[in-house]
């Protein structure tokens, strides 16, 4: 299927943001109601049962005003996940400090609370959390952790929308969560991200920072519709979502909620159909996962001796399931280059100081496991159907 999936609905939404004459709150627009960026903020406060809700440009964006909310600076450490995209990593060094990077589960591909305590040291301030894929990391443990260290804790719910762990919402549990909204993600708005937090003192902080010291309030200049107040008291720079991303993402948040409980259902009668392999393990639920909706379907090589990650997705491709490779770990990624930057160099190489050979499950995890995008699980039931007799032929037939 196509994604993100567009109908009337969608349509009408951005055709509105065109029609009202706001296309950003950055500028002042006579529409006489809130802007959608604002109505989304608000949304996803309820959604996500917390009082602080922060839109962005991009989920990037999200990690670096949630690492400068908490003070983030130079001569400081953050501990983050050795499997990911490069935004954790690249985010704290825009923010000032050195990335740390801690092994990961060979299943999940999450840290964990062994792991990031192999990698403390004195100048560490805080983690950032990475929910992989829709494996939601344990957070009972990792927490209680940080808090015995004096350490704050961000959560990457990127690629883990609506997941939840012990019936509480991920984004929620540490201290700021972050969520990408980019156009391959469960709720997409094109481009965009957003920032929550239970702590309500956040609120005015992030806003500021995403917005040029700029941040909404009830004593906007109502005369000519301003959506923003140049407030000044938090140095900031302009990360704001634009009307048209807002409405897409809207829309979208609308869309996900309605079909979650059928991916979450579907999720687990695929994983059934690899209880028998002794080839290939689908994804399993965690006893602290309430909630599990994925991003990336993993699917496990159980024999990598006899089938390696590019020999299985050729397999899978031979009968039309789009998996594809997990991305390097970020010691041997091309994307995480920070040399090249003059900015970054002089940390880049205090980063790469502390790495060292040992992440035996970063490298069984990106050895060991191929993926798939989530969007099969929303297909017609048909559609689905079908696939699913695919994967059953296919591990009937490995299984030989």
């Amino acid at each position: 299927m196509s994604w993100p999936p567009v109908d009337e609905a969608t349509l009408n939404a951005v055709y509105k943001v065109l029609s009202s004459g706001r296309l950003s709150v950055s500028w002042r627009a006579d529409c006489g109601s809130e802007s959608v960026e604002r109505t989304l903020a608000r949304e996803f406060a309820t959604v996500y049962e917390c009082p602080t809700a922060v839109s962005v440009d991009h989920g990037t964006s999200g990690l670096v005003v949630a690492l400068e909310s908490l003070g983030v600076g130079p001569g400081d450490e953050v501990i983050v996940p050795s499997v990911t995209w490069v935004a954790p990593a690249t985010a704290v060094l825009r923010a000032g400090a050195v990335p740390i990077l801690a092994d990961v589960d060979p299943i999940t591909g999450c840290i964990s609370a062994e792991t990031v305590s192999a990698v403390v040291s004195h100048r560490t301030v805080g983690v950032i959390v990475v929910h992989l894929t829709g494996y939601v990391a344990d957070m009972g443990a990792i927490l209680s952790f940080c808090g015995k260290a004096g350490l704050w804790c961000v959560e990457d719910c990127s690629q883990a929308h609506l997941c939840e762990w012990n019936h509480k919402k991920v984004g929620t549990l540490g201290d700021i969560g972050v969520l990408s909204l980019g156009a391959a993600k469960q709720i997409p708005a094109g481009e965009g991200g957003m920032v929550l937090s239970r702590h309500s003192e956040f609120q005015t902080t992030l806003e500021q920072l995403r917005a040029d010291s700029r941040r909404s309030g009830a004593e906007s200049i109502h005369a000519v519709n301003h959506c923003l107040i140049e407030d000044g008291s938090t140095y900031g720079t302009n990360y704001c979502m634009s009307e048209l991303s807002a409405a897409v993402a809207l829309d979208q948040l609308g869309k996900y909620r309605e079909v979650s409980g059928l991916v979450q259902g579907r999720m687990e009668k695929l994983a059934e159909s690899f209880m028998s392999s002794s080839v290939l393990a689908g994804m399993k639920r965690s006893h602290w996962e309430t909630n599990q909706v994925c991003y990336e379907y993993p699917l496990r090589l159980l024999r990598t001796d006899i089938y390696d990650a590019e020999t299985m997705i050729r397999r899978l491709r031979a009968v039309n399931i789009d998996a594809y490779k997990v991305r390097n770990p970020l010691f041997d990624s091309d994307l995480f280059s920070p040399n090249n930057h003059p900015q970054f160099r002089s940390r880049a190489g205090l980063c790469m100081e502390n790495w060292t050979s040992q992440y035996p499950g970063a490298v069984a995890y990106s050895q060991g496991t191929v993926l798939f995008h989530h969007s099969v699980f929303q297909l017609d039931s048909c559609s689905y159907e079908r696939l699913v007799e695919r994967f059953d032929c296919l591990i009937s037939e490995l299984s030989r």
